[in-house]
């Protein structure tokens, strides 16, 4: 849903213009068309021009790379985790196992450095520059808000578009836009970010829970340019250094298939099939975890396997009950058992 109000930025004419051009492009394939819809219940009231109601999708961003890899893996990838690149010499890339410290190189005709906001920090250990404007995202995890909708709605302080949308059985807020520079593994949720999210919930749904169950923070990798932070293209670039290596910069998700194909085309003369090849989707357990898809941490299974982490029983009695099942799988003892334990709780408690 996205409601309307007096003084908004977009009025509802040009909301509902938007929509109807949305409707061409998806080609009336979506499950319905837009139509105007009486608000539903918890809805600030005052100024309410008009709600719109339409279609969208959502994914679990995490699970679905890991779905990427394993298909990858099934059509004969040799896919490598923990395991970080930490140069470059004619025709190898050295590598180096976080886990084991193990260094080793690996040979390769092409290199592709599909690194995401990391992307310039792999060119420049290759002699390269790459231009990247990255921003940071935030997302609330709260009790859930909705009943069974997300909303859009436009944010009172910028004007920017913020959405509240159902995630399991929790709601998912977000998100802010802000420039960020520096290693994307330090990117974190600060307490303007918070203040910032909840003040436009509150304008919208006055009476909508606001007890967060956890947060979390990433980094668009956007191409650079001097304009505002949500205003940046999320086009992508393909970015040629010679005939051994290119970077891909910027993009999305719902591109992502189109730069492998665009990759794929420069680099071989073999046709691409991606455009035709789905993405099987695979049962997850934390066995399957451990024994398939290289979990080695609690972490890697309740945030990046499973998403748990992102629940009302996400908390510490589902991160015992899965650490020990870990500890069986990989031979934990029980100090790192209560470590694990340890450490994905301090991760996924909100510290303002």
């Amino acid at each position: 849903l996205l409601p309307v109000y007096d003084g908004d930025v977009r009025p509802l004419w040009q909301i509902r213009l938007g929509m109807t051009l949305y409707d061409l492009l998806a080609r009336y394939r979506n499950t319905a068309r837009h139509k105007l819809v009486p608000p539903p219940a918890g809805l600030r009231q005052d100024g309410l021009r008009g709600v719109v109601q339409f279609y969208d999708s959502q994914v679990n961003d995490a699970r679905f790379c890991v779905d990427n890899l394993r298909h990858a893996a099934d059509l004969g990838a040799v896919c490598a985790n923990y395991c970080e690149v930490t140069g470059f010499r004619t025709g190898a890339a050295k590598v180096r196992d976080a886990i084991s410290n193990v260094e080793c190189e690996i040979p390769a005709r092409f290199f592709v450095n599909a690194a995401g906001p990391w992307v310039p920090q792999l060119a420049e250990l290759a002699g390269q520059r790459v231009p990247l404007s990255p921003t940071k995202g935030v997302h609330l995890l709260l009790p859930r808000v909705t009943a069974g909708h997300g909303i859009f709605f436009q944010a009172r302080s910028d004007g920017r578009l913020l959405f509240v949308l159902p995630w399991g059985d929790c709601s998912l807020v977000g998100t802010t836009d802000t420039d960020f520079s520096g290693d994307p593994t330090t990117a974190r949720v600060e307490p303007a970010d918070v203040d910032y999210l909840l003040r436009e919930l509150r304008w919208i749904l006055p009476d909508a829970p606001t007890d967060i169950i956890t947060t979390f923070a990433g980094v668009r990798a956007l191409l650079g340019n001097n304009r505002a932070p949500s205003a940046r293209t999320r086009e992508h670039r393909i970015v040629r250094h010679n005939d051994h290596f290119l970077s891909i910069v910027g993009g999305k998700y719902t591109t992502y298939r189109l730069i492998a194909q665009q990759v794929v085309d420069q680099l071989t003369h073999r046709p691409c099939r991606t455009g035709t090849t789905p993405i099987p989707a695979y049962p997850v357990s934390v066995e399957t975890a451990c024994r398939e898809e290289m979990a080695l941490t609690l972490d890697d299974v309740m945030w990046r396997r499973t998403g748990w982490a992102l629940s009302q029983a996400g908390g510490r009695e589902k991160a015992e009950e899965v650490a020990e099942i870990m500890a069986r799988e990989l031979g934990w003892d029980n100090d790192r058992t209560a470590a694990e334990v340890a450490r994905y709780l301090k991760g996924r408690t909100w510290h303002s």
